[in-house]
């Protein structure tokens, strides 16, 4: 049903966009029990990164799936260093999280809509 309530309000230009964050510990344990942490790691000019801003994250139901069931953190490795000790190679990276740091999956480099929101509800599921 929300994805339907997202794909109406996207078609209408109507979206929920998604605050991202920077990390904090007292946000990772203050999550709520079904939700993980997202972590968007990306760097300056890294057309990857701006590709999955533009063209994935803006999509209706994945900006719903990701408010609703997520912990939305941003890190930009040109101007600062990741939590956690996590070590991205790459950008984009994707880190879900766990409320005790630790780390469910690491997602590297870019995907089109179907792929990342099949790859979000597939955590949503796990977590209900």
């Amino acid at each position: 049903m929300s994805r339907v309530v997202a794909l109406l309000l996207g078609s209408l230009g109507l979206t929920w966009a998604i605050e991202w964050h920077a990390y904090d510990a007292k946000r990772l344990a203050s999550m709520a029990p079904h939700q993980l942490m997202l972590i968007k790691v990306e760097r300056d000019g890294c057309r990857y990164c701006d590709y999955m801003d533009a063209e994935v994250l803006t999509y209706a139901p994945i900006e719903a799936l990701i408010k609703h069931n997520f912990v939305p953190v941003v890190v930009n490795l040109s101007h600062e260093k990741l939590p956690l000790g996590l070590q991205a190679r790459v950008t984009p990276t994707f880190y879900f999280i766990e409320r005790d740091g630790s780390v469910i999956e690491e997602l590297k480099g870019a995907w089109t809509r179907e792929d990342f929101e099949a790859i979000l509800i597939q955590y949503t599921k796990e977590r209900k």
